[in-house]
């Protein structure tokens, strides 16, 4: 099993290594586990243009040459994956936006489906909840299945002894779930939003237009629009279920809330 951590921090040493290498100390003590860091800082990552090429021609037609592609290769072999951003000015850091901005094609070609993550952010006094607010709509809109959300307050970690003991427990029980869901493997249940999410695309990248040509392509070769496919990959949905989602994306078009 492989466990990355994609680590948003200029400071290999600083205190978000800290926390996550006690979750590493605690995975491993459960389980044989290859364990790898990810320093985006140490990657050239080139700022996204927003050209949409991405989009038009695929994530290979990028026209920024860099490290990019052999980040995203390593997400993708990862079996689960720790997303640690420090909280820099109420968001998170400069690196870890610029990332996902690169990364923004996976919502439409949903690489990450079906796997498990777990967010981190540490912050001197303020930020914290917006932090974790971008990582979490981020990291779960990109395909993965969130098992945890940890913020930590440096300054209350470096006074208050209660605190340590608390945030410790914390971090080896959220080391514990992570590796639960990664060793299971089992298909997860979509929720409903995101039924209603499949369902939409299904119906634009279905539909007879000369629009996302390569989503299209992606999506028909993935076998997602063939017609009895119901999801990103073979897991029970309850029939009512699938079926009030699909009547519900039909009308959201029909009435002009969701674009075709």
């Amino acid at each position: 099993m492989k466990i990355l951590a994609l680590m948003g921090s200029q400071r290999k040493n600083g205190t978000g290594y800290n926390y996550v290498s006690k979750i590493e100390k605690a995975i491993k003590e459960m389980t044989e586990v290859d364990f790898e860091y990810v320093f985006l800082s140490d990657y050239d990552i080139k700022m996204c243009k927003g050209c949409m090429v991405c989009y038009e021609k695929g994530e290979e037609a990028c026209p920024l040459k860099d490290d990019y592609l052999r980040v995203i290769k390593k997400l993708h072999e990862a079996d689960a994956v720790i997303f640690y951003s420090p909280t820099y000015t109420i968001s998170i850091s400069g690196i870890m936006k610029n990332f996902f901005d690169r990364s923004s094609y996976i919502c439409h070609r949903p690489l990450f489906k079906g796997k498990y993550a777990l967010i981190m952010t540490t912050v001197g006094a303020f930020g914290e909840k917006q932090a974790l607010d971008t990582l979490r709509m981020i990291v779960s809109v990109i395909g993965y299945r969130i098992t945890g959300i940890i913020g930590i307050q440096n300054g209350r970690y470096a006074r208050d002894s209660k605190y340590v003991l608390g945030i410790e427990k914390r971090l080896k029980a959220e080391a514990i779930k992570l590796i639960e869901y990664a060793s299971q493997k089992a298909p997860i249940k979509p929720k409903f939003f995101e039924l209603l999410a499949y369902n939409y695309q299904k119906i634009i990248f279905t539909a007879d237009t000369k629009d996302c040509k390569y989503d299209k392509d992606y999506w028909k070769n993935a076998g997602w629009t063939d017609p009895k496919s119901t999801y990103f990959y073979d897991v029970q949905i309850p029939i009512l279920k699938n079926l009030l989602a699909g009547v519900i994306v039909k009308i959201l078009i029909r009435c002009r809330i969701f674009a075709t």
